[in-house]
């Protein structure tokens, strides 16, 4: 007998190109030369290269770009990502999506979910914890409690901050390396780290059949 699973997933570049994507429209409107590996790295070197002084500044710079008019006509799915949720949701098994991004992209964030995996996820299936905000009271949850919340079985990041803090909760983490630069680093007990969306629905169907 299948297991059912109910499942979370991370939505920028585990689901939804984003890194390239902004790293491509913003050197096409910056003049910048930046690749993939210039994300998440805070020395003031990787700063400048954005054109910037200060982290915050590169953090205002990639939400202008997330809601530039050409970037939602640009973004695509991870590949490999929709013909696994396909197969999972056809399973019968239940896909949520767990986002650190802010609420005031959300319409934005559920546009982008349906262009990419049409029918797979809607309003009720999106949880945005904001957590890039500085403010407390806006910045409301974390992956685990979204996930804690839920119920969820399992649990599929790129970042290795939220695949750890997950696992050490006890809820089965998925970490989505695809060579990211950004998640290199020791994975706590309990992360498996997958390097496709074909391998993560071969897990994911051992789980539903153990």
């Amino acid at each position: 007998m299948v297991r059912k699973l109910r499942i979370g997933i991370d939505i920028d570049d585990t689901l939804i190109n984003t890194v390239d994507t902004v790293t491509t429209l913003g050197n096409e409107q910056y003049g910048t030369v930046l690749t993939r590996d210039d994300w998440f790295n805070v020395t003031p070197e990787a700063i400048a290269r954005w054109g910037m002084k200060t982290g915050s500044e590169v953090s205002d710079r990639v939400h202008e770009l997330m809601t530039h008019e050409d970037y939602i006509e640009r973004v695509v799915g991870i590949k490999g990502a929709k013909e696994v949720l396909d197969h999972l949701t056809t399973e019968g098994h239940e896909l949520f999506a767990v986002t650190s991004r802010p609420d005031y992209i959300r319409d934005q964030t559920i546009q982008e979910l349906e262009q990419c995996f049409p029918g797979l996820f809607s309003d009720k299936t999106l949880f945005m914890i904001n957590a890039f905000s500085a403010d407390p009271a806006v910045a409301r949850a974390t992956k685990f409690g979204v996930a804690e919340q839920l119920g969820l079985t399992h649990f599929i990041d790129d970042l290795l901050i939220h695949a750890n803090a997950v696992s050490d909760g006890g809820i089965k983490t998925i970490l989505f390396s695809d060579n990211y630069l950004w998640n290199q680093g020791p994975e706590h007990e309990g992360v498996i780290r997958l390097g496709s969306w074909k391998d993560i629905g071969a897990y994911l169907d051992g789980e539903a059949n153990r």
